[in-house]
């Protein structure tokens, strides 16, 4: 459980950092990755299967938004799941309009290795982002 903690400490500096590269040496070929939230709300949302589907996705993200801070301050481990309350505040490139939420992180986890993950986001919170965006947009 402890390599996995660690293992997973390195994943979120690496997300902190936008680090592709990083983010990608600990993750499987089969990676998972699923955001709870409707993909019309907005396209982050939905399932992605395999490594570079997953990294293609996060490429996205990160040319769309800053990570000004992510803190993981309850990561829970053990044998075969983790889970963490992750505090994000971005800042969206395209507009400056800062994005603040609480995100949960569930993963699966296989000889200490994550395989799957699955986020949850207050879908409240995605609906005033994306609000305020279109009214930025349209001023």
């Amino acid at each position: 459980m402890h390599e996995t903690r660690t293992i997973l400490g390195d994943i979120y500096d690496a997300w902190r950092d936008q680090d592709l590269d990083r983010l990608a040496s600990y993750l499987p070929d089969d990676f998972c990755h699923t955001i709870n939230f409707p993909t019309d709300l907005h396209h982050a949302g939905g399932s992605y299967a395999g490594k570079q589907a997953v990294l293609a996705r996060w490429q996205q993200v990160f040319s769309e938004f800053d990570c000004e801070q992510l803190e993981t301050p309850n990561l829970m481990v053990d044998r075969n799941h983790a889970a963490a309350e992750v505090s994000v505040h971005c800042r969206h490139r395209a507009t400056g309009l800062p994005f603040a939420t609480i995100k949960a992180h569930f993963w699966t986890v296989e000889s200490g290795w994550p395989v799957r993950l699955n986020e949850y986001y207050d879908v409240g919170d995605i609906q005033a982002f994306v609000s305020a965006v279109a009214e930025r947009a349209s001023a």
